[in-house]
């Protein structure tokens, strides 16, 4: 019983020595590995080139398309319900009477500074501008005038008093002209 025993723990011992050697050589095995698999590895730019022979294609089954750069449209719909933001709304109102002819932006669109909300067809407008290029024309044929009357009094051809009364009426054209352009910068 005695050599029972003793070749029992024998037994037990090599394959308790034989056991731990493996594992060694396991561990030993695995700290002598220093770099991670090329699939792991960080490369410099981030993005690795990879070329496949014609052989190799055929042999993995894989099959290549060049990539181009193209813009694609997507239209994306999806459920939902708008509310108004109270906070953020405004009433629009216009100096002049008019009626309007076209609008480019709609309650819930998204509008910056200086974006077009709609088009005001406005006979008050048209008038104003009427009235400005009719005093800009009368203007000018007074001061033309008044430069013609210049010349024919310096050779004593008009009378001095016909050009106070041309002068005067100049006058008035530019006054009339610098009231409807204010009015117009006014609007």
């Amino acid at each position: 019983m005695k050599r029972a025993w003793i070749s029992i723990i024998m037994a037990g011992s090599t394959v308790l020595f034989s056991c731990s050697s493996e594992k060694t050589q396991v561990f030993e095995k695995t700290t002598l590995q220093k770099e991670l698999p090329p699939s792991l590895q960080e490369t410099e730019h981030g993005v690795e080139m990879v070329q496949l022979s014609e052989k190799e294609e055929a042999e993995l089954n894989i099959q290549t398309i060049p990539v181009s750069r193209n813009l694609v449209e997507y239209l994306v719909m999806s459920p939902g319900v708008v509310f108004p933001a109270p906070g953020h709304s405004s009433i629009i109102s216009t100096p002049i009477n008019g009626q309007i002819s076209r609008i480019y932006k709609f309650e819930g669109d998204r509008v910056k500074a200086g974006d077009i909300l709609f088009l005001i067809q406005s006979i008050d407008f048209g008038n104003l501008v009427s009235e400005y290029l009719q005093a800009y024309a009368e203007e000018r044929y007074q001061r033309n005038r008044l430069n013609r009357l210049k010349q024919l009094v310096e050779e004593t051809i008009s009378s001095a008093s016909e050009l106070e009364r041309v002068s005067s009426e100049f006058e008035r054209a530019s006054a009339i002209l610098r009231a409807n352009y204010s009015r117009l910068r006014a609007l």
